[in-house]
């Protein structure tokens, strides 16, 4: 079992109700957590990240994006970008990521889930919370 915090990377500038649901869910399970901006990811954490997605890239890319160019440029880098070279553009475009990824050892969060967020708490924690749950 890892005594490593959460790590809550966010596109900075948009703290948005999400991130704030997010930090309120880590609080209230009295969970350690850090909030750092997209900026401060390293292509080493962001490959990590996409190993634990389901779906690859489509699972961590925003899908609602308003600029038709910025819509163009992703769509191009989709289609002649290698693995590391979109991991780069990712990096340089980090406003393009889905917000926020919570992650910690093997666990992955993108977005609000409450019952996903689950995964975080200890299995004996979450054992406990359920059976205190039940009796109720």
């Amino acid at each position: 079992m890892s005594d490593e915090v959460i790590k809550v990377y966010y596109s900075v500038g948009r703290k948005s109700a999400t991130v704030r649901k997010l930090e309120k869910w880590f609080q209230m399970h009295q969970m350690e957590y850090q909030l750092l901006t997209f900026g401060s990811l390293t292509q080493k954490e962001l490959l990590n990240i996409l190993y634990l997605t389901d779906q690859g890239f489509s699972d961590i890319i925003r899908t609602k994006i308003k600029n038709p160019s910025l819509n163009k440029l992703l769509n191009q880098a989709i289609d002649k970008y290698t693995v590391p070279e979109m991991l780069d553009f990712l990096l340089e475009h980090h406003y393009l990521l889905k917000s926020p990824i919570a992650i910690k050892d093997h666990k992955l969060q993108i977005g609000y889930n409450e019952e996903e967020l689950r995964q975080f708490i200890h299995r004996e924690r979450r054992i406990v919370e359920q059976r205190y749950h039940f009796s109720q």
